[in-house]
């Protein structure tokens, strides 16, 4: 009997080619602060947590636009890194 491992059909691949995007948004978020980013960059990267799993939590409060700065910001970090988690591990699984 022989054992393959093929990857899985997973939005990692997808995850890992968003990443320069959101790195280019947490720059622009740490340079001008959150205020000064589009709302559809915030969608987009809330789009990008909820494909990644990630917590809905974290992507409620930095859609808040009535939240503190300094907490969206604290959120989008969070949700950023990961997302950068989930990109950078491989899903495997056994066939045999």
């Amino acid at each position: 009997m022989s054992h393959l491992v093929t990857p899985l059909t997973s939005p990692t691949a997808q995850l890992a080619a968003e990443l320069p995007s959101i790195d280019q948004l947490a720059r622009a978020i740490d340079r001008d602060g959150l205020t000064a980013v589009p709302a559809a960059a915030i969608d987009h990267v809330i789009e990008v947590g909820r494909i990644a799993g990630v917590s809905p939590v974290l992507a409620e409060v930095l859609a808040d636009t009535t939240a503190p700065a300094a907490v969206r910001e604290r959120a989008f970090g969070l949700l950023a890194m990961r997302i950068l988690a989930r990109a950078t591990r491989a899903d495997f699984t056994l066939a045999a």
